[in-house]
């Protein structure tokens, strides 16, 4: 995969980070699941998919998926689990998803503090 345009790495970055909740700058099992469902219109994933994900994309030796290979996991979890109709390689959706996303966990930040 190649380099994301700065806009859409920020926020790429900025969906990462509403998801590292604990701030280890790595995604567990647990957080990649909910950010996953978030992707998938609130349709969780199945725990095979998570694992699955985790064992193509995070460094060894790592906890998690840390941000570098957040992108390729995403967009490699789309084109494997996914209709080809419904991948998000297009800036359009893709962008449309992300920014969902940050806005639904800044709005839930906001509500409960």
């Amino acid at each position: 995969m190649g380099t994301l345009p700065p806009k859409e790495a920020l926020e790429m970055r900025e969906v990462f980070d509403l998801y590292d909740k604990d701030g280890t700058d790595e995604l567990d099992w647990e957080q990649l699941k909910e950010l996953m469902a978030a992707l998938n219109d609130g349709i969780e994933p199945e725990p095979a998919e998570v694992q699955k994900v985790l064992q193509q994309h995070k460094i060894p030796g790592s906890k998690g998926l840390s941000f570098s290979g957040f992108t390729e996991a995403m967009l490699w979890w789309y084109q494997n689990t996914h209709e080809k109709n419904h991948i998000f390689a297009g800036a359009t959706v893709h962008d449309r998803r992300m920014k969902a996303v940050a806005a639904a966990k800044r709005n839930s930040s906001t509500a409960e503090g």
